[in-house]
Protein backbone atom coordinates (compact mmCIF):
# COMPACT_ATOMS: atom_id res chain seq x y z
CA UNK A 1 0.00 0.00 0.00
CA UNK A 2 1.91 3.83 -1.26
CA UNK A 3 1.23 5.81 2.11
CA UNK A 4 2.32 9.49 1.89
CA UNK A 5 4.20 11.83 4.28
CA UNK A 6 5.52 15.28 3.97
CA UNK A 7 9.51 13.31 3.54
CA UNK A 8 7.51 11.44 0.15
CA UNK A 9 5.18 8.84 -0.77
CA UNK A 10 6.89 5.31 0.32
CA UNK A 11 5.68 1.82 0.27
CA UNK A 12 4.79 -0.21 3.54
CA UNK A 13 3.19 -3.51 4.52
CA UNK A 14 -0.14 -2.61 6.02
CA UNK A 15 -1.65 -5.64 8.61
CA UNK A 16 -4.32 -7.02 7.12
CA UNK A 17 -6.53 -4.97 10.21
CA UNK A 18 -4.91 -1.41 9.93
CA UNK A 19 -6.40 -2.20 6.28
CA UNK A 20 -10.14 -3.08 7.74
CA UNK A 21 -9.92 -0.06 10.10
CA UNK A 22 -9.13 2.28 7.04
CA UNK A 23 -11.75 0.82 5.10
CA UNK A 24 -14.53 1.52 8.09
CA UNK A 25 -13.26 5.08 9.23
CA UNK A 26 -15.30 7.58 7.44
CA UNK A 27 -12.95 9.97 5.76
CA UNK A 28 -14.32 13.30 4.34
CA UNK A 29 -12.51 15.68 2.79
CA UNK A 30 -11.71 19.84 3.27
CA UNK A 31 -14.19 21.72 0.69
CA UNK A 32 -10.79 22.84 -0.97
CA UNK A 33 -10.12 19.53 -1.95
CA UNK A 34 -13.24 18.43 -2.62
CA UNK A 35 -13.01 17.31 -6.35
CA UNK A 36 -17.72 17.31 -7.18
CA UNK A 37 -17.53 20.40 -9.21
CA UNK A 38 -15.26 18.05 -11.77
CA UNK A 39 -17.69 15.45 -12.79
CA UNK A 40 -20.78 17.16 -14.50
CA UNK A 41 -23.84 16.68 -12.86
CA UNK A 42 -25.59 13.73 -15.57
CA UNK A 43 -28.65 13.52 -14.24
CA UNK A 44 -29.37 17.08 -15.99
CA UNK A 45 -27.92 15.72 -19.00
CA UNK A 46 -29.98 12.17 -19.54
CA UNK A 47 -32.82 14.12 -20.62
CA UNK A 48 -30.82 15.41 -23.78
CA UNK A 49 -29.00 12.40 -24.60
CA UNK A 50 -32.41 10.62 -24.54
CA UNK A 51 -33.84 13.31 -27.06
CA UNK A 52 -30.69 13.04 -29.18
CA UNK A 53 -30.86 9.28 -29.24
CA UNK A 54 -34.84 9.22 -30.23
CA UNK A 55 -33.90 11.64 -33.20
CA UNK A 56 -30.76 9.67 -33.93
CA UNK A 57 -32.82 6.43 -34.10
CA UNK A 58 -35.83 8.05 -36.48
CA UNK A 59 -32.77 9.08 -38.58
CA UNK A 60 -31.15 5.89 -38.79
CA UNK A 61 -34.21 4.39 -39.54
CA UNK A 62 -35.10 6.79 -42.59
CA UNK A 63 -31.61 6.27 -43.82
CA UNK A 64 -31.97 2.26 -43.94
CA UNK A 65 -35.08 2.58 -45.73
CA UNK A 66 -33.66 4.63 -48.29
CA UNK A 67 -30.51 2.25 -48.50
CA UNK A 68 -33.27 -0.49 -48.88
CA UNK A 69 -34.73 1.27 -51.76
CA UNK A 70 -31.21 2.08 -53.52
CA UNK A 71 -29.45 -1.84 -52.73
CA UNK A 72 -32.40 -3.79 -53.57
CA UNK A 73 -34.55 -1.51 -55.97
CA UNK A 74 -38.51 -0.76 -56.15
CA UNK A 75 -41.07 -2.78 -56.99
CA UNK A 76 -40.22 -2.25 -60.44
CA UNK A 77 -37.19 -3.91 -60.52
CA UNK A 78 -38.55 -6.93 -58.16
CA UNK A 79 -41.04 -7.59 -60.63
CA UNK A 80 -38.62 -7.24 -63.65
CA UNK A 81 -36.75 -10.14 -61.51
CA UNK A 82 -39.32 -12.27 -62.08
CA UNK A 83 -39.01 -15.40 -64.23
CA UNK A 84 -41.95 -14.87 -66.41
CA UNK A 85 -40.81 -11.37 -66.42
CA UNK A 86 -37.18 -12.50 -68.11
CA UNK A 87 -39.10 -15.12 -70.27
CA UNK A 88 -41.50 -12.93 -71.48
CA UNK A 89 -39.21 -9.97 -72.50
CA UNK A 90 -36.71 -12.61 -73.90
CA UNK A 91 -39.75 -13.85 -76.60
CA UNK A 92 -40.63 -10.71 -77.50
CA UNK A 93 -36.92 -9.55 -78.61
CA UNK A 94 -35.73 -12.76 -79.91
CA UNK A 95 -39.03 -12.78 -82.01
CA UNK A 96 -38.39 -10.22 -83.81
CA UNK A 97 -35.74 -12.32 -85.92
CA UNK A 98 -35.20 -15.89 -87.53
CA UNK A 99 -31.90 -16.55 -86.28
CA UNK A 100 -33.49 -14.73 -82.76
CA UNK A 101 -36.56 -17.43 -82.67
CA UNK A 102 -33.84 -20.54 -83.46
CA UNK A 103 -31.67 -19.39 -80.66
CA UNK A 104 -34.93 -18.92 -78.47
CA UNK A 105 -34.75 -22.42 -77.13
CA UNK A 106 -31.42 -21.85 -75.71
CA UNK A 107 -31.91 -18.40 -74.91
CA UNK A 108 -34.99 -19.47 -72.74
CA UNK A 109 -32.82 -22.56 -71.00
CA UNK A 110 -30.06 -19.95 -70.25
CA UNK A 111 -32.49 -17.62 -68.84
CA UNK A 112 -34.18 -20.47 -66.84
CA UNK A 113 -30.47 -21.98 -65.31
CA UNK A 114 -29.08 -18.86 -64.16
CA UNK A 115 -32.88 -17.44 -62.61
CA UNK A 116 -32.63 -20.76 -60.70
CA UNK A 117 -29.18 -20.09 -59.57
CA UNK A 118 -30.16 -16.41 -58.57
CA UNK A 119 -33.39 -17.79 -56.36
CA UNK A 120 -31.25 -20.52 -54.39
CA UNK A 121 -28.50 -17.93 -53.74
CA UNK A 122 -31.17 -15.67 -52.38
CA UNK A 123 -32.72 -18.51 -50.32
CA UNK A 124 -29.34 -19.55 -48.97
CA UNK A 125 -28.69 -15.60 -47.60
CA UNK A 126 -32.11 -15.73 -45.90
CA UNK A 127 -31.82 -19.06 -44.46
CA UNK A 128 -28.31 -17.75 -42.89
CA UNK A 129 -29.51 -14.25 -42.29
CA UNK A 130 -33.69 -13.75 -42.13
CA UNK A 131 -32.99 -10.00 -41.50
CA UNK A 132 -32.20 -9.67 -45.51
CA UNK A 133 -35.43 -11.05 -46.96
CA UNK A 134 -37.02 -8.85 -49.44
CA UNK A 135 -40.57 -7.73 -47.61
CA UNK A 136 -43.73 -8.36 -50.04
CA UNK A 137 -44.29 -6.51 -52.86
CA UNK A 138 -47.32 -4.65 -51.51
CA UNK A 139 -45.62 -3.08 -48.96
CA UNK A 140 -43.35 -1.00 -51.87
CA UNK A 141 -44.34 2.58 -52.08
CA UNK A 142 -44.71 2.58 -56.08
CA UNK A 143 -45.96 -1.02 -56.00
CA UNK A 144 -49.21 0.11 -57.53
CA UNK A 145 -47.05 2.24 -60.79
CA UNK A 146 -44.73 -1.24 -60.95
CA UNK A 147 -48.08 -3.22 -62.27
CA UNK A 148 -48.63 -1.21 -65.23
Amino acid sequence: MLLASYKGNYYRKLPDSEIIKLKNKNITLEKKYCCDRLIPPIHFYKEIIDEYCFYNRQFVLSENLLNFQNNYGKAKIRIQNQLSYKLGQALIINSKSVLGFLSLPFIILSIVISHKQEQKAYKFKVKKNPNLALPPLETYPDYNEALK
